[in-house]
């Protein structure tokens, strides 16, 4: 009779603790991995520090990974996007919706935490034939 109530208290524990291992939605369909350096790098940079000022404090060290996006991508899109492929998580306010150089959006749960932004402006001077997305992560045990 112990066993069977400590197996049941066992599973009902795992069935209430949140999933943290869920990974973080891929990209939008159209994005190419950015890795190539360019114009794009100090907006690039920007952002990132955006990121950590912002997140850093909560969320210890993030993992940013860069996208390209045809330049008719909108911010309207890219977050929808994330918002329905992170939908079980809540917001994380921490991050301003608009940032010196992009849209912003996080999200989190316990133990990991995606931020998003879309960087549509060139840096003064430099043409861009294309959008940048930005996307940070940090999951348990990545990092810190």
């Amino acid at each position: 009779m112990l066993l069977r109530w400590i197996a049941t208290m066992t599973v009902l524990t795992a069935a209430c603790a949140p999933a943290v291992t869920a990974a973080p939605p891929a990209p939008p369909a159209q994005a190419q991995l950015l890795t190539e350096p360019g114009a794009h790098d100090r907006r690039l940079d920007v952002v990132e520090a955006e990121f950590r000022d912002a997140l850093g404090a909560s969320h210890g060290k993030l993992t940013t990974t860069a996208y390209r996006l045809p330049a008719t991508a909108t911010w309207t899109d890219v977050e929808a996007h994330y918002q329905t492929g992170l939908s079980s998580w809540q917001a994380e306010p921490a991050l301003p919706a608009h940032i010196r150089a992009a849209d912003a959006r996080a999200w989190k749960r316990p133990g990991a935490v995606v931020a998003i932004a879309l960087i549509d402006s060139p840096v003064p001077g430099e043409q861009l034939d294309y959008k940048i997305l930005a996307v940070a992560t940090k999951r348990s045990g990545a990092g810190s």
